[in-house]
């Protein structure tokens, strides 16, 4: 089985974890990706195979280099196991987190899921690639993933504001690692 890049840069063993050069903006690793390394050692913790769902505050930047995860299950259910954990590196935090686990594959009686579609994009195409370089901070980050944006919603690489917050776009990783159910940031790295 291929390992992919994103697998290898979010292991966490026995708590210990380390943060991977190149998942940053600006230097600082970004924060979906700390929770990513940080929620698979939570998931290890629970006992169960899904992450529900994880919650972070963030509290000080990441930077390349060794980290843990350390933690509690704060209570264990018959459907749910709830863990909080820190992300940090001697020490010194870097998130605060909470999350709740279970298991995706067993049905929940009275309870229905509502899935929505995609949003509408234009094609992969026709939207416009997200480079590493533009606006004011280099993002490391776009060396690792495939990202292409909404055309009129890019106004921001030039300094045009439109004075709407909105961006989408279409978004993978560089390596082809796939997506899965729980998208590109799935602590489990796509590995059941």
């Amino acid at each position: 089985m291929t390992e992919f890049e994103f697998d290898r840069a979010t292991r966490v063993i026995a708590g210990a974890g380390e943060l991977h050069d190149g998942w940053d903006i600006g230097g600082n690793a970004n924060g979906g990706y700390l929770m990513a390394l940080a929620a698979r050692g939570m998931l290890a913790m629970s006992g169960r195979p899904d992450p529900i769902t994880v919650t972070g505050h963030y509290l000080s930047p990441g930077r390349p280099g060794p980290a843990r995860v350390d933690g509690d299950v704060v209570k264990s259910g018959r459907r749910f196991t709830t863990v909080t954990a820190r992300l940090h590196r001697d020490g010194v935090p870097m998130v605060h987190l909470i999350g709740s686990f279970g298991d995706l594959s067993q049905p929940a009686a009275g309870y229905e899921h509502m899935a929505a579609g995609p949003p509408d994009l234009p094609s992969w195409d026709d939207c416009r690639p997200r480079e590493q370089r533009q606006g004011l901070l280099p993002v490391g980050l776009m060396n690792r993933l495939q990202m292409r944006l909404h055309p009129d919603q890019i106004g921001w690489v030039h300094d045009d504001k439109s004075g709407v917050a909105e961006m989408s776009g279409w978004f993978g990783f560089a390596d082809g690692r796939p997506h899965n159910q729980r998208g590109p940031s799935d602590p489990n790295g796509g590995i059941h």
